[in-house]
């Protein structure tokens, strides 16, 4: 089935923007709004590592962001109906009383889903100075 198209890339980069802050309160419910029903984090440095979209819903409830901020940032579109969103990020976290402070390069891919919303599918990060995610 192909996705509907309601929704522009200038409501994608309002996703892009809302998900971090929302995702930071700790609302599992709010969150998965954004979530594609697949949705994965993938890590492959310093351990590989996969964590499901039922695991990060339960830990972002135990997650501390003091600090989160993209330093860079680049978006492609493709009309297809999936995007790219490569950033560079600093924030200042404690995950389940583990410190994960530092720099983090992470590559969002987004889809067009048959809804007409974009949801994030699947997040790869390299934590450039944090320890592994404690799932």
């Amino acid at each position: 089935m192909t996705a509907v198209r309601t929704e522009t890339p200038e409501a994608l980069r309002q996703r892009i923007i809302d998900y971090p802050g929302v995702a930071m309160t700790g609302d599992a419910e709010a969150t998965a709004v954004y979530l594609a029903d697949d949705f994965t984090i993938v890590y492959v440095h310093p351990a590989p590592q996969i964590v499901s979209k039922d695991e990060w819903l339960t830990l972002i409830g135990e997650i501390e962001t003091r600090d989160y901020r993209i330093v860079e940032e680049t978006l492609t579109v493709h009309p297809e109906g999936f995007a790219a969103h490569h950033a560079l990020a600093q924030m200042d976290t404690t995950m389940r009383g583990v410190v994960r402070d530092g720099s983090f390069v992470m590559t969002d891919v987004w889809k067009l889903e048959v809804d007409g919303v974009w949801r994030l599918w699947q997040r790869h990060a390299v934590p450039l100075s944090a320890t592994t995610l404690p799932v």
